[in-house]
């Protein structure tokens, strides 16, 4: 008894140990690839960020060769200077979107989730890129209910969808749509934004919320950090909620935020 009780025991030992080593090997998987993830994100985020700081210091070369010439006319100076503005706007933009990122990744950005009207917090989203929409004629329809209610921060889910609804801006032709709508299913709201624009292949489709990746140019030339949708990623999950997306190149994109009921 005692002899068959010791190896049942033994048994129980091993397996406790293989169980264990298959956890950690796991983890070890997981560590590498997280660390992999924050290796080719640096790398962007340096690359990017030593472009943008490159070309204003080029625009002041120009700048400061013509003041000391005698050359460079009013009209030249301001032209440059709004160059030299519009190129450290990005600069900034990159910096305010890794600080954020990196706020909510250390459990610094706690939402406040309250009852807010979904129709409303579009409305205030995509206000702030209406001026975008109108210049590549671009019509952007918000079809969500007026009683739609969700359990977000306010803060948080109105810059998600401003983040998306600018990117379906950016990536959607001239004279093109974008369709905000949203659907209630069971004890969540699903709000989709969808567009007729370039779409997103494959292959960015499967990183595309988990670190930062190279943003692509859009349609009309505008360029973006890459960083914007993975801090919605990390929001979305602050609110209890879950963002995905469909895409076909050529045919355009929706993404789905799906977001507690009130």
């Amino acid at each position: 008894m005692e002899k068959g009780f010791s190896e049942t025991t033994h048994e129980i030992d091993i397996e406790k140990k293989a169980s264990t080593e298959e956890e950690l090997r796991k983890e070890n998987e997981e560590l590498k690839a997280q660390l992999e993830n924050s290796r080719k994100s640096m790398s962007i985020v340096s690359h990017d960020l030593k472009a943008s700081i490159g070309s204003t210091m080029k625009l002041l070369d120009f700048i400061q060769e013509g003041l000391k010439n005698g050359y460079t006319s009013n009209e030249n100076l301001a032209n440059l200077a709004g160059d030299m503005k519009v190129t450290t706007g990005k600069t900034y933009k990159l910096l305010e979107d890794l600080l954020e990122l990196g706020k909510i990744q250390r459990g610094e950005a706690s939402p406040e989730i309250l009852s807010v009207n979904l129709r409303e917090e579009i409305e205030n989203s995509i206000f702030l890129i209406a001026e975008k929409a109108k210049e590549k004629e671009i019509e952007i329809k918000n079809e969500v209910q007026n009683d739609v209610q969700i359990l977000a921060d306010k803060k948080m889910i109105e810059s998600v969808i401003r983040n998306i609804a600018s990117n379906a801006v950016k990536y959607t032709n001239k004279g093109g749509k974008i369709l905000i709508s949203s659907e209630k299913v069971n004890d969540k709201v699903e709000i989709s934004i969808e567009d007729n624009g370039k779409g997103i292949s494959k292959e960015q489709m499967e990183k595309i919320f988990k670190s930062i990746v190279r943003s692509y140019d859009g349609t009309h030339g505008e360029t973006g950090s890459g960083v914007g949708l993975t801090i919605c990623n990390e929001m979305i999950n602050k609110m209890n909620g879950t963002i995905r997306v469909q895409s076909e190149e050529g045919k355009g994109s929706k993404f789905t935020i799906s977001i507690p009921s009130a």
